[in-house]
């Protein structure tokens, strides 16, 4: 496992884990046109892969040891060139995260991150819009 998830510790009262789904909204819209059903099937599968590939992780344990009071943020980006901006600032910063591409279209279509206190990745994802 890596070092990084476990390393950014935190996820007190004052300061929570978050788990961010950031999804391409492109992808609702012609000539795709996705269902919502499949967007949400796109989060539900980037966020399973996350936490079974980072399951030692100290974040992902503490995260799913309180699952009832879990939280997560859906954001959106409007294309696979910025999904792979984020996913390019994820990692710039050490941001344990992990992309999913949906097959066999082999289209690029979320990103999760690990688990983390939200002030430590909330300022790097700012500037993207709520998923709606």
């Amino acid at each position: 496992p890596g070092l990084i998830c476990s390393m950014q510790e935190g996820g007190g009262e004052g300061d929570p884990l978050v788990q961010h789904v950031i999804l391409r909204k492109d992808l609702t819209k012609k000539p795709l046109s996705w269902p919502a059903g499949s967007m949400i099937a796109q989060a539900c599968h980037v966020v399973s892969k996350t936490l079974w590939e980072m399951r030692e992780h100290a974040n992902v344990q503490r995260y799913m040891m309180d699952i009832d009071n879990m939280h997560k943020v859906t954001l959106s980006v409007e294309s696979e060139e910025e999904l792979l901006g984020v996913s390019k600032i994820l990692q710039d910063n050490g941001i344990e995260h992990r992309v999913w591409k949906e097959q066999p279209e082999g289209i690029l279509t979320a990103i999760a991150t690990c688990p983390y206190p939200k002030s430590v990745t909330t300022p790097l994802l700012r500037h993207l819009k709520l998923f709606r």
